[in-house]
């Protein structure tokens, strides 16, 4: 449940109009990710991918959130 349970925390982390680098540090070393380092370079695009993953916690019905995993899950793949 390590993944849902990040994703969540990372989406109310997302709400807040700005984001620190020692608040994501700890919301990975709150659910035990190796590699917590991150760098003020990296804020910017984890924050645009929470941004998507909310798609999936607020979609209004079943159809549109398979949509939006399905296109978060293409992404992920295609960048891999």
């Amino acid at each position: 449940m390590t993944g849902a349970l990040l994703a969540a925390d990372l989406v109310n982390l997302g709400e807040r109009s700005v984001w620190t680098v020692p608040e994501v540090q700890a919301v990975f070393r709150e659910h035990v990710i190796r590699w917590s380092d991150v760098d003020k370079s990296d804020v910017p695009a984890l924050r645009r991918w929470t941004t998507r993953l909310r798609a999936v916690f607020v979609a209004p019905d079943e159809e549109q959130r398979c949509r939006s995993i399905n296109a978060l899950l293409l992404d992920g793949v295609a960048s891999v």
